[in-house]
C-alpha cells in the first residue's frame, strides 16, 4: 500500500490532525439511588472546652483532633481524653467576642514532615490574620506560639461577619480561606460584589511552594490579570462562609454561607470548575432578591438549597460529607446544622436533584462540625464546651455484595477489516463493576503494515461513564491499487484512570486484507475518490460522509480528460480542506498552538501570532 505525496507542506500541516489533546473531567458527586436515612444521633461527649467553634485532624497518622477555641486556644483530643495542655495559645494576640477570636485552623498535606500549620484569628484591632505556626521541636502536642508568621491580614470595617475557614485544596494543595462580607446589616459597601475586595469572597493562596514568607496567587486563579480584580480571589458573592469543606472522595466543595434575616444557604462547586462563581449575595439571600428587589440573577450560581429562619432556626453551621465506614447509611451525605435550633441535616445529589432531609433535632448549639482522620463525624456544642460525635443509631445494615473489580481490555485479542471498507472498528469492553468512571488510553504502532502508507495512527483516550459496558475507535485504512497481503497494525491500551485495573488482551492485533489481485501501474492518487478520500483522512482524520465523498470526487471528474482543470480542481480541493471550519479548529489549531509555543520550523519563518487565537 504504497503511495506518492502531493502536496507535502500541507500535508505535513494535516499530519497533526492525529496529535490529541486529553481532558478528564470528574463531575459532581452523586449518589445513583436514594438510601434510607440514617437514624442520627449525637453521643459521647467529651467535655471541658471554652466556646469550641472549629476543628482539624493532622492527617499525620496520630489519630489526633484538634479543637479550636475561641479565646484563642487549640486543645488535642486523644484517643478520645481531652488534653490538659492545649497545643497552641495565642489568646494575648487576638480580639474575641461575639463573631470575633481565633476562628480557624488548617494542617497543610504532609504536616508529619513540615512541622507548621495555619490558623485564621481576629488581632487586637479586630483585624482578620492568617498566620503560620510550627510545632514545638521536642512536643508533638505542642506548638511554638513565638514562632508566627504572618501570611495576610485584612482590615474588617465591622466586627462581625470575619468569616474564618480555613482548608487546603485535596486536589491543588493550595490554601482556601472564607471571608465574610466585613458585617453590618446587608453590606453596606456591597463589599461582597466587588472584585477589588478581598471581603466577602472565598480567596486561594499559594502558602506552600517554595515556602514564601507569605503567599504567592496561583496562576490558575480565575481572576489573574484581571484589571480591577483581586488575584486571590477564588470566588466571590459571599455573606458570611463560616464553614466550608472538601468531599474527600470527590474534592467538591461545599460552603454554607450565613444569611441575613429569613434565609442560609448551600452552595455547591464541582471539582472540575475552574472558579469565579458568583454566589450571589447581596444580589441575593438565598434563591431570593435582597437588594435591589427585583434583581438581575444574570452570571450568578445560586445554592443547591435553602432553608428559612421558622421554628427557631438563625445561623447555617456547615460540616461534611461523610466518608467513613462505621456508619453506611451516612455514606457520601453531606451533613450541616443550624446554630440556635440545633437541627441537623443531611443533603445528597440523587438523579440530579438535591434532596435536603431533616435527620435530627439536638438540644445543642452547634458552632462547627470536623472530621477524624478516618472520616469519623463530630459537632461542636458552643455554649456547653462539649463536642459530640455524630452517628447513625439505626438497625445494623446488611453488607451488600461486593461487586466484582471493575476490568478493561480489547473485546478480542484480535481484528479485521477489509482494505475496500477504509475503516476498521476497535471494541473495547468492560467487565465487573459499572459504577466507576473509567479513562483508557489506546494508541496503534506498525505491525507489518506502515503508518500514513496503509492506515493512519489512531491514538486518543476512551471514556466509559457509569454504566458503559464497551466503547470503541476507529483505524482508518488507506484503500490503495497495491497487491500485497494481509498486513497487520498493532493495538495497545494504557494508563487507566479510574477504579479498576486493566487485564487481558491489553494488547490486540489488527489484520487488514488486502483486495488487490494485482498491482496498479497507476498512482493511486491519481484516482479523484481515493484523493478525495485521503484528504479526510489527513486533514480531518476521519471516514468521508458519503455526500461530501461524492461532492468532492464529482468537483474533480466534471472536468473530463482536461488535464488542466482536473490540476485546478484537484489544487481547489486541498484548499477547501485546509480552510474548512473543522480543519481550522481541530489540526491547525494544534500546529498553531505549537508554533506559538515553540517558536518557527528552520526554514519556515511563518509568524503565528495571539490574534489568530
Amino acid at each position: 500500500m504504497r503511495r506518492k505525496v502531493l502536496f507535502a507542506a500541507l500535508l505535513c500541516v494535516a499530519c497533526l490532525c492525529c496529535l490529541t489533546f486529553k481532558f478528564r473531567i470528574t463531575r459532581a458527586s452523586q449518589e445513583p439511588n436514594a438510601p434510607d436515612p440514617p437514624t442520627l444521633a449525637i453521643s459521647s461527649p467529651i467535655g471541658g472546652f471554652t466556646s469550641p467553634v472549629g476543628f482539624a485532624n493532622a492527617a499525620d497518622g496520630s489519630g489526633r483532633l484538634f479543637v479550636v477555641e475561641q479565646g484563642g486556644r487549640v486543645r488535642v483530643v486523644k484517643n478520645g481524653v481531652l488534653q490538659p495542655s492545649p497545643f497552641l495559645d495565642i489568646s494575648g494576640r487576638i480580639s474575641a467576642g461575639g463573631e470575633r477570636g481565633l476562628l480557624g485552623l488548617a494542617f497543610p498535606p504532609g504536616y508529619a514532615q513540615k512541622g507548621y500549620f495555619y490558623v485564621n484569628y481576629t488581632n487586637a484591632a479586630g483585624n482578620t490574620v492568617i498566620a503560620r505556626y510550627r510545632r514545638s521541636a521536642s512536643n508533638a502536642d505542642a506548638a511554638d506560639a513565638a514562632s508566627e508568621q504572618i501570611i495576610i491580614t485584612i482590615a474588617q470595617p465591622f466586627a462581625n461577619h470575619n468569616g474564618g475557614q480555613l482548608a487546603f485544596g485535596l486536589r491543588d494543595g493550595f490554601l482556601y480561606v472564607g471571608m465574610g462580607d466585613g458585617g453590618d446589616a446587608g453590606d453596606p459597601g456591597n463589599r461582597a460584589q466587588n472584585p477589588a475586595e478581598l471581603l466577602g469572597k472565598i480567596l486561594r493562596l499559594d502558602v506552600e511552594s517554595g515556602r514564601p514568607y507569605t503567599y504567592t496567587i496561583p496562576a490558575s486563579n480565575p481572576f489573574v490579570n484581571r484589571s480591577g480584580s483581586r488575584p486571590e480571589i477564588w470566588a466571590l458573592g459571599m455573606r458570611n462562609p463560616w464553614r466550608f469543606s472538601f468531599d474527600r472522595a470527590t474534592t467538591d466543595l461545599y460552603i454554607a454561607d450565613v444569611g441575613q434575616n429569613s434565609f442560609e444557604e448551600v452552595d455547591f462547586q464541582s471539582a472540575a470548575d475552574a472558579g469565579g462563581e458568583n454566589y450571589g449575595w447581596r444580589i441575593m439571600e438565598g434563591l431570593h432578591c435582597f437588594n435591589p428587589n427585583p434583581c438581575d440573577q444574570t452570571g450568578l450560581t445560586l445554592p443547591v438549597i435553602e432553608y428559612d429562619h421558622s421554628g427557631g432556626n438563625c445561623s447555617i453551621t456547615g460540616g461534611y460529607v461523610y466518608r467513613g465506614q462505621t456508619f453506611p447509611r451516612m455514606q457520601g451525605l453531606y451533613f450541616y446544622g443550624d446554630f440556635c435550633s440545633g437541627r441537623i441535616w443531611g443533603l445528597s445529589r440523587v438523579n440530579n436533584a438535591w434532596q435536603s432531609t431533616l435527620l435530627v433535632d439536638t438540644p445543642i448549639s452547634i458552632s462547627a462540625f470536623g472530621e477524624d482522620e478516618a472520616g469519623n463525624l463530630y459537632a461542636a456544642s458552643y455554649n456547653t464546651g462539649q463536642i459530640f460525635s455524630v452517628v447513625d443509631n439505626g438497625p445494623a445494615v446488611t453488607p451488600s455484595p461486593t461487586p466484582t473489580p471493575a476490568t478493561v481490555h480489547f473485546a478480542s485479542a484480535s481484528f479485521n477489516a477489509p482494505e475496500q471498507s477504509g475503516v476498521a472498528t476497535i471494541t473495547v469492553a468492560r467487565a465487573g463493576d459499572t459504577a466507576p468512571e473509567l479513562f483508557v488510553d489506546y494508541s496503534t504502532s506498525d505491525g507489518t503494515a506502515n503508518a500514513r502508507d496503509d492506515y493512519t495512527p489512531a491514538r486518543g483516550t476512551l471514556h466509559l461513564a457509569p454504566g458503559d459496558t464497551t466503547a470503541t475507535f476507529n483505524v482508518l485504512i488507506s484503500n490503495d491499487d497495491t497487491h500485497e497481503g494481509g498486513e497487520t497494525v498493532n493495538l495497545s491500551l494504557g494508563n487507566l484512570s479510574g477504579r479498576g485495573t486493566l487485564d487481558s488482551p491489553s494488547s490486540a492485533v489488527l489484520t487488514i486484507a488486502d483486495d488487490d489481485a494485482a498491482t496498479s501501474m497507476t498512482n493511486p492518487l491519481d484516482r479523484s475518490d481515493f484523493y478525495v478520500r485521503q484528504h479526510y483522512l489527513d486533514f480531518l482524520n476521519r471516514a468521508p460522509d458519503s455526500s461530501g465523498l461524492q461532492f468532492w470526487t464529482n468537483n474533480i471528474e466534471v472536468c473530463g480528460e482536461d488535464a488542466a482543470c482536473r490540476d485546478v480542481k484537484r489544487v481547489d480541493t486541498s484548499a477547501a480542506f485546509f480552510l474548512s471550519i473543522e480543519f481550522q479548529e481541530t489540526g491547525f489549531l494544534v500546529y498553531r498552538m505549537h508554533k506559538a509555543a515553540f517558536g518557527n520550523l528552520s526554514g519556515t519563518p511563518v509568524p503565528v501570532r495571539l490574534s489568530e487565537f
